[in-house]
């Protein structure tokens, strides 16, 4: 009596529809089909955002070594302070090391869009100089 109740589940297990992949393709096909999904792959866009960007003061000259991300100033300010906070902790034998500038700016950059709505700088391509125009008073 036990094999014959396996027997029929299996029976009816292996007649009783679509498998798993296939129940998933066709609501991918029917998603895509209405336009509700992209699944192309995501590239990196080209945007105009806050970054707290950290630079290396070696010989005179600056060299960005990192950059965190920021909403609005607000939160860059705060990024920043974190920033200074753990670059000061970094220390080999009980001496710090190198000299970093801090500075909270609008840049360009490459930004990746997570699945989850949320975005992450790829790569730094320069100063917004559109924010630094002098602006006439009467516009």
């Amino acid at each position: 009596m036990k094999y014959l109740i396996a027997f029929l589940f299996l029976v009816i297990i292996t007649l009783g529809g679509k498998s798993y992949a296939e129940d998933t393709q066709e609501a991918l096909d029917v998603a895509k089909e209405k336009g509700l999904v992209d699944l192309s792959p995501s590239e990196p866009e080209i945007g105009i955002v806050f970054a707290v960007c950290i630079f290396e003061n070696a010989d005179g000259t600056k060299k960005l070594v990192d950059h965190r991300e920021a909403i609005n100033m607000s939160h860059c300010l705060k990024e920043k302070r974190k920033a200074e906070a753990k670059y000061r902790k970094m220390k080999v034998d009980g001496i710090a090391v190198g000299n970093f500038i801090f500075a909270c700016d609008k840049v360009k950059a490459e930004i990746e869009v997570l699945e989850n709505g949320d975005w992450r700088i790829v790569k730094i391509l320069g100063k917004h100089h559109e924010a630094y125009k002098k602006k006439k008073i009467y516009e």
